[in-house]
């Protein structure tokens, strides 16, 4: 009876290591990211062809899983791409972990460093000389070079410990040179009426004050409450 079960057992374990081999090699390659490997269908037990569909179908799910992800993330980066304001991933340490397009060009810019500079060190640079520290709010740099470039910087803290540890910034910047310039043209042009406006008005309520006293004749009621008026306007 022993002899038979030990013979039948060496019988098993040839008809299963082989396809068994097969399978582990599937499972292999699927881990090491080859997504098309065809995964064997084993002849044999109810349990052995159930393990190789089961690792058909987690890499098939597997598959579109990373189809839909590829494809979520092609559209975030055209609408990061597609954006007029720079928008930048950067973790606790203050090191750029994306950066799009704009991002790139105003940071180069601010620091100094030219349109093309890599935005890591164009932040390390605004950082280190105290024109931006990562904290929320709203604050504005002042580019150094010929021409002043204002920017409008928002800062959000975001709590992903899964891919940046306990704690990334996203940064927005935004040029608001041109909105600032038309900002100090709008305060320049009230501060010139309100000037030019301040003068007659002044003469206006202190003829209105000496009308009022009688010091140009005595006023009729209706005169009165002309004057009146005028003062109150």
């Amino acid at each position: 009876f022993g002899v038979s079960t030990v013979a039948a057992a060496w019988g098993l374990q040839r008809v299963l290591a082989k396809p068994l081999a097969r399978l582990a090699d599937a499972a292999r390659q699927v881990g090491e990211g080859s997504l098309t490997v065809p995964i064997p269908r084993l002849p044999g037990t109810h349990e052995i062809g159930g393990l190789a569909e089961s690792l058909a179908q987690m890499r098939d799910r597997l598959v579109t899983t990373i189809v839909l992800l590829d494809a979520r993330s092609g559209e975030r980066a055209a609408i990061l791409e597609g954006m007029a304001d720079g928008a930048l991933l950067v973790d606790a340490k203050g090191h750029v972990l994306e950066a799009n397009a704009p991002a790139v060009r105003l940071l180069g810019e601010l620091a100094g460093l030219g349109p093309d500079a890599p935005p890591d060190v164009s932040l390390g640079k605004l950082t280190a000389r105290g024109a931006l520290s990562l904290a929320d709010g709203d604050v504005e740099l002042r580019g150094r070079g010929a021409a002043t470039l204002v920017c409008a910087v928002r800062v959000r803290a975001v709590h992903d410990p899964g891919r940046h540890g306990d704690r990334a910034f996203v940064v927005f910047v935004r040029d608001v040179t041109h909105e600032r310039e038309v900002d100090k043209m709008k305060l320049d042009f009230l501060s010139v009426v309100t000037h030019e406006l301040k003068t007659p008005l002044t003469a206006i309520e202190g003829y209105a004050r000496l009308l009022e006293l009688g010091k140009g004749g005595e006023l009729t009621a209706r005169q009165t409450a002309f004057v009146g008026t005028i003062r109150g306007q």
